[in-house]
């Protein structure tokens, strides 16, 4: 299985990348530090099973990645994490998650993690 975590903070790219291989040590994990460059790597038709991404970055925001995602026509699960609440993320954005697109609001805790990837994937 192939996840992508997308997240301008290193630690919690760590952080996530130490709960998901906790669960499953046969992952393959990338991580991208940006919201663009993410969509560059999707743009080659490489597609991952999972992507794990925060909503509050500089050059491209999560909100960027889930537009374009919706755009390809993948069955790719997604996951929005922020330390914003969902409704504002909303109002700011005019998203709304469908079916497949997730949201979790920071800071995660392993467990919370884990459970989704258990039932979400």
């Amino acid at each position: 299985m192939k996840i992508f975590l997308v997240d301008d903070d290193p630690s919690t790219i760590t952080l996530f990348r130490s709960y998901l291989m906790s669960f499953d040590n046969t992952l393959i994990i990338k991580t991208y530090s940006s919201g663009h460059e993410v969509i560059d790597y999707l743009r080659r038709d490489e597609f991952p099973d999972l992507i794990i991404c925060d909503y509050e970055m500089d050059n491209g925001n999560g909100g960027d990645v889930l537009k374009h995602i919706r755009t390809l026509n993948k069955n790719i699960t997604f996951l929005l994490v922020s330390s914003k609440d969902l409704k504002s993320i909303e109002q700011d954005s005019g998203l709304t998650l469908n079916e497949g697109e997730c949201y979790m609001e920071k800071p995660l805790k392993k467990d919370q993690l884990l459970e989704f990837f258990k039932f979400n994937i």
